[in-house]
């Protein structure tokens, strides 16, 4: 038996009715299964998860299967270290049970990882998909003179009615509006950092009630996740990354935007796979569901515990936020707002309320 080369590592609380899809889908990789170990965490399930990964565990492939029982973390960033310490393979895939793997996705990712040639297969440009239920901008025509500015010193709601003008003022005097989404940059840019790619991303096919779709992944830029986080969890990566990083941080309910915001600080290479090897599935009990529901702290977090990443007015907003600054408009969901949003946003405030009032208020975050 080989010693593995490839550890995946499940994160799990009450997904017992996806996991023979998720193990039948593992167990038919066209990678050799001697190869991998599976690393299968629970978080203390009330279903039969338990059961039926033992079952796999029993009747599996792979050259390891190990079941590791948690009291209840709640979140699934410390499920995945737990894992991950566990684990033993050079390389980690960090998946979630509702999903399940293409049969090439472990062949492909680790080719292009390993191999000189490993993406000589690939396709070229591709039109890129936008991200999932990207949140709109709100209507704001007609609000122009936004109430409570004339006379008296401004309240929390006309200073957020203020914020949100400066959103839709941002994005109509031309250029991308905050939440668009970044493309390519400089028409495609090689991976960022060391020349041994230390991470592989795949295309997907979200998958949910309404049908499914091909989503396109950008060619990965750093930049890309000062904005938006465009990269699923489940990419390859060699162990390095994850013994580089802190790990997933359950202080944001965006770990795995954290995560890979701590890898490219890290300087750590990046291809991508172009073609969709991953079934990313929609449904009710998605934790993404109650990640959105803390959408703007969640954000500032990622901000406060990046600092070197982001611009200075960036980590102004995320304290301002964080602090309950009624200014700090939490932009769209899963947007983290640029350097210029802030400064439009400041602009309009001067032009509203005066310099002497409005610089009273952003002095409190430094701005």
């Amino acid at each position: 038996m080989h010693a593995p080369r490839i550890s995946v590592v499940v994160a799990n609380h009450n997904y017992g009715r996806f996991l023979d899809r998720f193990f039948g889908a593992l167990a038919a990789q066209t990678f050799p299964p001697d190869a991998v170990e599976v690393v299968f965490v629970d978080d203390a399930s009330s279903d039969d998860s338990r059961e039926r990964a033992r079952r796999w565990q029993a009747d599996g492939p792979w050259a390891a299967f190990r079941v590791l029982a948690l009291p209840r973390v709640g979140r699934p960033g410390p499920v995945r270290n737990a894992g991950a310490k566990a684990a033993r393979g050079p390389f980690l895939l960090f998946c979630d049970p509702d999903d399940y793997l293409a049969p090439d996705f472990l062949r492909l990712t680790h080719a292009a990882l390993t191999e000189p040639c490993g993406l000589a297969g690939r396709e070229g440009p591709t039109e890129l998909a936008e991200p999932t239920e990207l949140a709109e901008l709100a209507e704001l025509e007609g609000h122009n003179d936004a109430p409570g500015i004339t006379g008296s010193a401004p309240g929390p709601h006309s200073l957020r009615d203020l914020a949100h003008a400066a959103l839709h003022a941002a994005g109509a005097k031309g250029g991308p509006a905050p939440g668009d989404l970044p493309g390519n940059l400089s028409g495609g840019i090689p991976p960022h950092g060391t020349s041994r790619p230390h991470i592989a991303c795949v295309d997907y096919i979200e998958e949910s009630p309404a049908g499914s779709r091909v989503v396109r992944v950008p060619e990965f830029h750093p930049d890309l996740l000062r904005t938006q986080n465009l990269f699923h969890t489940t990419s390859l990566l060699r162990r390095e990354v994850w013994l580089a990083s802190r790990g997933f941080r359950a202080e944001t309910a965006y770990e795995d935007w954290d995560f890979w915001v701590q890898a490219a600080m890290g300087g750590f290479g990046v291809v991508r796979v172009a073609q969709p090897l991953l079934h990313y599935v929609f449904h009710d009990a998605n934790y993404s569901h109650a990640a959105r529901a803390d959408d703007g702290r969640a954000k500032a977090r990622i901000v406060r515990d990046n600092p070197a990443f982001f611009e200075s007015e960036v980590r102004a907003w995320a304290r301002a936020l964080l602090r309950g600054e009624p200014w700090a408009a939490p932009f769209s969901r899963g947007v983290i707002p640029r350097a210029a949003d802030i400064r439009a946003l400041r602009e309009l405030f001067v032009a509203r309320m005066g310099a002497a009032r409005a610089g009273e208020i952003f002095s409190r975050v430094g701005l």
